[in-house]
C-alpha cells in the first residue's frame, strides 16, 4: 500500500470475544424475565426453563468451544425455553433478534494508520491516536507493537500481512520523528 495513503491492518480477533458475553447476558436477560414473571404455574413450567437457562449462561463457552453447539441454535433454544415458561412469543422474539443484531453488526476490527495518526476500529467503537500520542510504533513477526508516550503499551496480533514491514516501520518512524 501507499504510505502516503496509509496502511489498514486486520487484527486477528475471534468472533466468539464479542458473541458469548452478549449471548450470555442475553440468557440472563430471559432468566430475569422468568423471574419476574407470575409463576403460580406448574414447577416445571417456570423452575426447569429457568435452571437450563442458567446452566446455560454459565456453561456457555464450554458448550460453544468444547461441545460445539453454534451460538444461534443456543440463543433459538434460549426463546423457546422462555416461550414454554412464560407463554409469550414477544420475549422470545426481540432476545433472538438483539442476537441477530449482534452477530451481523460485528466487524473485524483493523488499524488504520496514515498522517493524522493511528485509528483502532473495533466493531462498537474506534479509538483515534494522534502521532504526538506515540513514542513508537513497529510491526515484527506479525504483532503490532503500539509503545505510547505515557508508557502505555499495545501489542494486536495481526492476520497474515503482506506489505513491507520495514517500509512500515520506517512510515512510522518518520511520523513520529516529525511531531
Amino acid at each position: 500500500m501507499n504510505p502516503s495513503a496509509g496502511y489498514r491492518i486486520r487484527i486477528k480477533a475471534n468472533p466468539g470475544e464479542i458473541m458469548i458475553p452478549g449471548l450470555r447476558a442475553l440468557l440472563f436477560l430471559s432468566l430475569l424475565l422468568l423471574l419476574f414473571t407470575e409463576h403460580a404455574q406448574a414447577w416445571y413450567r417456570f423452575h426447569l426453563p429457568g435452571l437450563l437457562l442458567l446452566a446455560a449462561a454459565l456453561t456457555l463457552g464450554k458448550l460453544v468451544y468444547q461441545y460445539k453447539f453454534p451460538l444461534p441454535l443456543v440463543a433459538v433454544a434460549a426463546g423457546l425455553l422462555l416461550f414454554f415458561a412464560t407463554g409469550n412469543w414477544i420475549m422470545p422474539i426481540l432476545i433472538i433478534l438483539i442476537f441477530l443484531l449482534l452477530r451481523y453488526s460485528y466487524r473485524q476490527p483493523c488499524i488504520d494508520i496514515n498522517d493524522q495518526g493511528i485509528q483502532i476500529r473495533k466493531s462498537f467503537s474506534n479509538q483515534l491516536y494522534d502521532w504526538g500520542e506515540l513514542s513508537n510504533v513497529v510491526i515484527k513477526d506479525q504483532l503490532i507493537t503500539i509503545d505510547f508516550k505515557n508508557n502505555r503499551l499495545l501489542q494486536l496480533e495481526t492476520d497474515s500481512y503482506t506489505c513491507d514491514t520495514s517500509a512500515f516501520n520506517a512510515f512510522c518512524r518518520t511520523k513520529i520523528s516529525h511531531i
